[in-house]
């Protein structure tokens, strides 16, 4: 059963369990400690009289001596007495216990009776506090539930209805009609678009200038000399040679060696350049500001005039071939030649009569010896038509106007270049001297 304990010194009470009988607690009102008295054991249990409250009428005596019930519905219960008698009042619907020990111990007087019908005093803040905490769990869900609308509304896609003011405008506080749906075409005014920037152009090719060109790259090792001077006035002179020569490239321009440069070095835009410290230009070093563009060979146009092959002397041509091998010199009259491949051995000379123009359609090697009419460039012109390579690996002297825009040129060996060289890539070695002829460009 219950045991109710009251403290001494505040009068503040608490229930606990028979079983708790003997524990030591400490007061919450006062702090002071306190122990759980036993209760004291009734010899023999009084009897019970259990009436219902709404009956009115005496409550009937179970023996002589005890207490009497209150009479009446509502009649205020009974104090205990001073034979220790206690009688309760239990609320509308409830049960009177009148519980009457034989003999009750002064220590005991703390334990009372209590109906299982009333909940005791110290559980009601307990419901209270299990109340607030499921209020607050709901209203912690239904924030978030709130929020997460909130984030999709923001987050997603905008798929309200649209809304589009019908009235003017004012500035007071009435709020102007609004219609709910798609506007209409009179209702939404029209936004100018501006057209997006065109690209910027490509600046435009240059030309080919006059000079030793490499579309993608030039690379130079050794000792190169490179200079200008005009055929069509004198002949070469080095204390005379002009510092007008160029040397340029789309690409990287790399000079590895001991190299003298009477003009202009340029690279490509954006693209390195790389001088030896033994090396000397003379003139600007800039990156080109434009690319340089070769146009194709015309093919076509020099085939449709060249000349027959028959005219060429015995054992010159072969298999389309124009080939030169062992200690031979040929002399070949001014015309157009179609060749598939121009070789020259190392001991051989091929000498121009008069203005020649070769159109290579393979590769080009010469170790020999290739003379052009009255050593002028312009009257040895070979152009080359595809991708083959060009090789020149001489020790004479080489006048010409060489164009080969899809070949690469490797120069090695020892001699002097006259005129003016075009090609995919220029690699030179050995020791030679490059002479622009500016006359070329008249």
């Amino acid at each position: 059963m219950p045991i109710l304990v009251v403290c001494s010194h505040c009068g503040r009470s608490a229930h606990f369990a028979d079983n708790d009988a003997g524990l030591a607690i400490s007061c919450l009102g006062c702090r002071k400690t306190l122990r759980v008295q036993a209760p004291a054991k009734e010899p023999k249990a009084a009897p019970v009289i259990e009436e219902p409250a709404p009956w009115v009428k005496p409550v009937a005596r179970a023996s002589a001596g005890e207490a009497d019930v209150a009479p009446a519905l509502g009649a205020r219960p009974k104090r205990a007495g001073s034979n220790g008698q206690a009688a309760t009042a239990a609320p509308a619907g409830g049960k009177v216990v009148v519980v009457k020990p034989a003999s009750q111990p002064a220590a005991a007087s703390a334990v009372v009776a209590k109906s299982i019908d009333q909940p005791a005093a110290d559980e009601r803040p307990k419901l209270a506090r299990f109340a607030t905490t499921g209020i607050v769990l709901i209203a912690i869900f239904a924030a978030g539930m709130i929020a997460l609308k909130v984030y999709s509304y923001l987050t997603g896609p905008d798929e309200s209805p649209q809304v589009a003011a019908t009235g003017p405008a004012t500035s007071g506080p009435t709020t102007a009609p609004v219609a709910i749906g798609p506007p209409s075409p009179a209702a939404v005014a029209p936004v100018a678009v501006a057209p997006a920037p065109a690209p910027a152009p490509a600046p435009a090719a240059t030309p080919l200038p006059l000079g030793i060109i490499g579309l993608d790259a030039v690379e130079l090792h050794g000792t190169v000399t490179i200079d200008a001077y005009d055929s069509a006035t004198d002949e070469y002179d080095d204390d005379k040679a002009a510092d007008t020569a160029l040397l340029a490239s789309n690409g990287p321009v790399r000079l590895f060696g001991e190299a003298k440069v009477k003009g202009s070095v340029r690279p490509g835009p954006d693209a390195p350049l790389k001088l030896s410290k033994k090396t000397k230009v003379t003139g600007s070093t800039a990156s080109i500001e434009r690319a340089l563009v070769a146009a194709p060979v015309d093919v076509a146009a020099l085939a449709a005039g060249a000349t027959r092959a028959a005219e060429l002397p015995e054992g010159v041509l072969s298999n389309g071939n124009l080939t030169l091998a062992g200690k031979r010199a040929v002399a070949i009259p001014a015309g157009v030649y179609d060749v598939r491949d121009l070789t020259i051995d190392t001991r051989a000379t091929l000498r121009c009569d008069g203005p020649v123009t070769l159109l290579v359609r393979g590769r080009v090697t010469v170790m020999g010896a290739i003379e052009a009419h009255q050593n002028r460039p312009k009257n040895l012109v070979i152009k080359v038509a595809g991708p083959g390579p060009v090789v020149l690996a001489t020790r004479a002297d080489v006048y010409a106007d060489l164009y080969a825009p899809q070949s690469s040129l490797d120069v090695s060996g020892k001699g002097d270049f006259f005129g003016r060289l075009t090609a995919r890539t220029v690699k030179v070695s050995g020791r030679w001297g490059f002479h622009v002829d500016q006359s070329l460009g008249k």
